[in-house]
Formats: structure tokens, sequence, C-alpha cells
């Protein structure tokens, strides 16, 4: 009985000390794994610091795509590009040259700081050369009724279906006041003005008041508007009746101007504008659009193809 007692309290014994060590076993592995988790964590942290430092500090290249590949940085499914400047940047303990980096050894694509810059500045060269477009209708209640709606959709398909579509912007202002008209010139700064509606001769173009009734608008004073952009405007249309008169004075002041020496009929103004403008939009000159305007009324068999005129700046 003792004998099986004492054997019994040694097995218990036995098995508390395989327990204990065991237990102490886990417990080192665990905390030592913790411990790698926290070192890791800060050797990460440690190395966007760095990154994030070199890159404010000392900018000598881009890195125009950078795509984490095989990075322990994150996860495979957080991988993203980054547009870091990367000047200096520190991959692997080095620096990184942009004249001889390998880009594959960082999963990603470097292109030379001053290239980027180039490409930057051609890229604003590029959007400065955009035409803005500004067309102005106007058709008051007290006026007969002109198909304006028309005219400037056919002048905007042909642009769309134009070769060079993306050089022209086309902005539209309706109903127009004569303080639109200004405030419009203000907003989009553009080069070509185009004037849909209705002209006097001597007496002016048509406007229309806070009614929304006949304004007409003074020559004079007209174009002495047009002077204060004239820095911006190259051409100016005016598809209206007799506008001729408003045109002379404001090519003064304006390379380019059109204006129709009669009436012309809601046809005839469409077939020019839609000729006028699918040059413009195939990249011809301002002369030549306006002879095509011509051609096309003349094709369409009105005889109207005389009625618009080009006045240039002396």
């Amino acid at each position: 009985m003792l004998r099986a007692k004492t054997a019994a309290t040694a097995n218990k014994s036995e098995l508390s000390k395989e327990y204990f060590v065991n237990y102490n076993q886990l417990k080192a592995i665990a905390e030592k794994d913790f411990q790698a988790l926290i070192a890791e964590k800060e050797y990460h942290i440690s190395r966007l610091e760095t990154m994030i430092t070199t890159t404010l500090e000392r900018p000598s290249f881009y890195v125009e795509t950078y795509t984490n590949q095989g990075d322990t940085i994150m996860p495979e499914g957080s991988k993203k590009q980054s547009n870091f400047n990367l000047q200096g940047a520190q991959f692997g303990g080095g620096l990184v040259n942009a004249d001889t980096v390998d880009a594959e050894q960082i999963g990603g694509d470097i292109t030379n700081y001053g290239q980027q810059q180039q490409k930057v500045a051609q890229a604003e060269t590029n959007n400065s050369a955009v035409k803005t477009i500004l067309i102005l209708a106007s058709n008051p209640k007290n006026t007969s009724q002109l198909r304006l709606d028309e005219e400037i959709r056919e002048i905007d398909a042909g642009l769309q279906r134009a070769k060079k579509r993306e050089l022209f912007d086309i902005k539209q202002r309706w109903a127009v006041r004569v303080q639109d008209v200004y405030q419009a010139l203000l907003d989009f700064k553009p080069q070509i003005v185009h004037f849909s509606g209705h002209g006097s001769g001597d007496d002016g173009l048509a406007l229309e008041d806070e009614a929304g009734n006949l304004k007409l608008v003074d020559t004079v004073a007209l174009a002495k508007l047009f002077e204060l952009f004239s820095t911006t405007i190259e051409c100016v249309v005016l598809n209206a009746c007799y506008s001729e008169v408003q045109a002379s004075a404001i090519a003064k002041h304006i390379p380019y101007v059109i204006g129709m020496n009669k009436e012309i009929g809601d046809k005839a103004a469409v077939k020019f504008a839609t000729g006028f403008y699918n040059a413009l939009g195939a990249g011809e000159g301002v002369e030549f659009a306006y002879k095509l305007g011509c051609s096309v009324i003349q094709l369409d068999g009105i005889p109207e193809h005389l009625t618009p005129v080009l006045i240039k700046k002396q």
C-alpha cells in the first residue's frame, strides 16, 4: 500500500514537472514570437520613416510607378502603386542611383526626375493650346424666332466629329444680356467668340433686357468691350443680319472678325457656321475656315454665300 502510494506520488511529481517544463517552453516561445513581431513592426516603421525623410530632404529622382512586389512592408492584398519622389531613398541598405538602378529590383518603373519635369511642362503646353469657343445666343421675345438651337447643335456636333476635337472647348450662354457678355468673357477668357442672333446694322446687335425683350447694344461700346480682351480673343463671328458694321469696329482690335453684309437666312447661317467650325476642328486657319463656310452655303444651293464678310485687323 505504501509502495503504491509512493509510486503514485512519484508519478504525479513527474507529471507536474513535465507540465511545468512544457508550460515554460510554450511561454518562452510565445514571448519570443511576440517580441519578434514587435521587433519586425519597429523595423518596418523605421524603414518607412527613413524613406519619407530621404524623400523630403534629398529628392533626386521620381518613382513614377512603384509597386510593392514581394515586399514585406505590406501583405499581398494591400499592395498599391506609389507616386513618391524618392530622392536618395534607401532600398536594401543602399542609395538608389536613378541613372543606374534596375527598376525590377524594387518592383516598379523609375523615371529620371528631370525627365518627369519635362513631361509635366509638355502637358501644360498642350493644355494651353486648347482654344475656348464662347457661343453667345440671343433671341429676344419681341423679335422673330431663329433656329439658334440648330445652329449651335451643328457647331457642337461638327467639332465632336473633328480630327482635332480635343483642341477646342465650347462654352455656351443663352438669352444673353449685356452683363452676361462681359461676365462670360471674364470667366472663360475665350479665343473665339461666336454671336448668334439678330442684328440691326448701325443700330447695333440685339441682346435682351431683364425682361427678355430687345435691347440694342451700341457699336462703339461693343468695340471698346472687345478691345479690353484683345490679348486673348483671336476671332469674333457675328452670325447676325447686317452685322458688318459691328465687325468693322471690332476688327480694329481683334485679328479676325466675320460679319454679315446684309440679311442672312436661318439655313444659310447654320450652313456657314457648320463649314467654318468643321474646318477649324480639322486644324485649318480662320481664313480657310471662312472660305469653306461660304462654300458650304453655295454647295447647298443657297444664294447667300457672299453675305459673310471676313475683316482682318489692319
